[in-house]
């Protein structure tokens, strides 16, 4: 099971945001009132509320690495940077 996951390296210590992708900024929807068409949704961008703007995020094992019987860290997913 193990030979096929990526090892993480000793210096990594913070990813690219999962939510933003890196970039900072997210879009979100936010509900807007019209009475006479009973509303919709307004898209909009604003600061990524998982990395607050600074588009990285710091590695946590236990949502981004698998732990092997050595105390080995792999990727859970193939890293996507």
């Amino acid at each position: 099971m193990m030979s096929n996951l990526v090892p993480v390296d000793n210096d990594v210590t913070h990813i690219p945001c999962p939510q933003c992708g890196g970039e900072g900024r997210v879009e979100y929807e936010r509900p807007v009132i019209d009475y006479e068409r009973g509303g919709y949704l307004e898209g909009y961008y604003d600061e990524c509320e998982e990395c607050g703007g600074f588009g990285e995020v710091e590695l946590d094992p236990d949502r981004d690495c698998v732990v092997d019987e050595y105390g080995n860290l792999y990727w859970k997913d193939e890293p996507r940077f």
